[in-house]
């Protein structure tokens, strides 16, 4: 940064709920922030312009890194893929369907990590009559991986031929899968920095709404009372055992806001595919004020991502002007939109845990 650029300089008034209220600004260059810094501060929006005196008390500058600063120092990315196998997403071989436009999606999506996926899939009924909502895709639930697009597109051709297309759509059972997969990667942290991105592919209409957005915000209260109590005393391994021996949705509680509370190095990213209501997944991805659980509380950081396929498709209507479908797909420019928040979310996590690139 030039010591001479001037920078902007915003004051807000914070609240717990979220609804922070600017109070004003000014602007100074590095040179002038060194110096016993003091300046007004003006609110134009006000009717009084001059709000009040800002002075800064102590400075200190810290170097920051980039995600390729931690790429090239030998960050791990992976991907994990999950699937909406449920009856909502139209016969494979329909051009409209999810299914024919997922092999589409891979070349993009995979830049991430170019060499072992692991690979899930959710809301599919079995021979046996069996139904699961979170299930290996290669059928190895010991080892999930696949190498590489050619491996994620074979077994997800072969899936197609022996499950049948089912529901409803659950979300929470392949989050508990992700963020456990997170947790033993952080553990290992301060020898290998590692980070997880979880793409799910789904049709919009999840059955589990209320539920996924509560675990995704509950650590808000968690870490302050429960999970601080055992963390003292015992320690993060005896917490996980204790939760669950006790009640087993208490530990999704505990994995999911691990996650949303920078504590584990995952992210989120989902693609939504056809004509449905994708109003619970703009929900969900919260860059309209934040994340919030059905009480209204927000989460304290931002770990998903929602994108529409058909917001970068030309629309196909029939004779009554009513839209059926999408084509001519802009998938360079739906992959960036995709990973956009992807690196700072990486960013904010290495920093909250003072990981420097080696």
């Amino acid at each position: 940064m030039s010591e001479l650029k001037n920078l902007p300089h915003r004051v807000w008034d914070w609240d717990k709920d979220g609804s922070h209220n600017f109070i004003g600004e000014t602007q100074a260059n590095l040179n002038f922030l060194q110096s016993n810094f003091r300046a007004e501060l003006e609110n134009t929006n006000k009717k009084v312009k001059k709000i009040g005196i800002l002075k800064v008390v102590e400075l200190k500058s810290t170097l920051s890194y980039s995600l390729l600063d931690y790429m090239i120092g030998g960050l791990d990315m992976s991907l994990m893929v999950a699937i909406d196998f449920t009856g909502s997403n139209g016969h494979p071989a329909n051009p409209q369907s999810l299914h024919y436009l997922i092999t589409k999606l891979w070349k993009p999506l995979t830049k991430i990590k170019n060499q072992k996926l692991k690979k899930k899939k959710k809301g599919a009924k079995f021979s046996d009559g069996s139904v699961s909502h979170d299930f290996a895709l290669n059928g190895n639930e010991a080892d999930p991986e696949v190498s590489g697009i050619h491996g994620i597109e074979e077994v997800y051709i072969k899936a197609l031929k022996s499950v049948q297309l089912y529901g409803p759509t659950y979300f929470n059972a392949i989050l508990q899968k992700a963020i456990a997969i997170a947790t033993a990667g952080h553990s290992n942290a301060q020898k290998k920095m590692q980070y997880f991105t979880l793409l799910i592919l789904t049709d919009g209409v999840i059955n589990d709404f209320k539920e996924t957005k509560d675990l995704l915000v509950f650590f808000f209260f968690f870490k302050q009372t429960v999970f601080a109590f055992f963390r003292k005393r015992r320690g993060c391994t005896y917490v996980y055992v204790y939760l669950d021996k006790k009640k087993k949705n208490l530990l999704v509680l505990f994995l999911i806001v691990m996650a949303a509370n920078k504590y584990l190095p995952l992210s989120i990213i989902i693609v939504g595919v056809g004509l449905a209501d994708f109003s619970q997944m703009t929900a969900l991805d919260g860059d309209d004020g934040g994340l919030r659980n059905s009480k209204g509380v927000p989460a304290k950081r931002d770990i998903v991502q929602f994108v529409s396929l058909r917001e970068y498709s030309q629309p196909i209507t029939n004779e009554a002007g009513q839209v059926i479908g999408f084509t001519n797909t802009r998938f360079a420019d739906l992959s960036k939109e995709t990973l956009r928040e992807l690196p700072e979310q990486c960013i904010s996590y290495a920093k909250f845990h003072k990981l420097l690139p080696p």
